[in-house]
Formats: C-alpha cells, structure tokens, sequence
C-alpha cells in the first residue's frame, strides 16, 4: 500500500501509516477502510503533536 504523501512525509508517519494500515488490513480484509483509517491516524497524530508543540492540549 501506498502512503498519503502529504501527510505521511516523515520516516515516523511513513511507519504510523503503515503499521495501522496493516493492522485493519489483517482484521478486515477491507484495504479502503485501512487507507482511511491509516490516513486519519497519522493526520491525528499531526495535530497531537501540533497542539503539543504549541502548548495545547487536542482531544476528540
């Protein structure tokens, strides 16, 4: 599978991406579901480590 390049851009998100992308793939044996699921795992990571860096807290 294919990574989102603009968010997935770093080593770290390539191997978030990968790694939740793999997981549901195996679970579901959907690989539409493990590319959105992938791709917001590593877009909530973005943001957790964005509001961190700014001081604030993200939640859901």
């Amino acid at each position: 599978m294919r990574h989102n390049k603009a968010l997935a851009n770093t080593p770290h998100m390539q191997r978030v991406w990968a790694d939740v992308a793999n997981r549901v793939l195996q679970a579901t044996k959907d690989e539409g579901r493990a590319v959105r699921e992938a791709n917001s795992a590593v877009k909530n990571a973005r943001l957790k480590a964005a509001a961190a860096s700014m001081g604030i807290a993200h939640g859901r």
